[in-house]
């Protein structure tokens, strides 16, 4: 059971590494594999410190445009975990959005 402490998606994620690290959290089809809750915690605190030895500081904002799959699901989630703002610009999204259906 999840605590009252877990108040960022890094807290959330440090807890459930603990909890079932080797639970998967993800399947990523490309490979036909699963990443564990380790493995994400793993390589979120991985790029966590890239990012600060790239000086983009906690609560900066950070774009993101690569295809959909593991390594951007993991970026996406590792940035959030760090305390990043991310804005994902999507390959596959249409160029154009209809929001009334007209």
């Amino acid at each position: 059971m999840m605590t009252a402490s877990c108040k960022s998606l890094g807290e959330v994620l440090s807890y459930w590494e603990k909890v079932q690290p080797e639970k998967p959290f993800l399947f990523a089809p490309e490979i036909s594999t699963a990443l564990t809750y380790r493995q994400l915690a793993k390589e979120a605190r991985h790029f966590a410190n890239w990012l600060e030895q790239e000086s983009i500081s906690a609560k900066g904002h950070i774009g993101l445009f690569m295809q959909n799959g593991r390594q951007t699901s993991t970026v996406f989630l590792a940035t959030m975990a760090s305390g990043r703002v991310i804005t994902s610009l999507n390959l596959l999204a249409p160029t154009a959005i209809n929001l009334l259906g007209c």
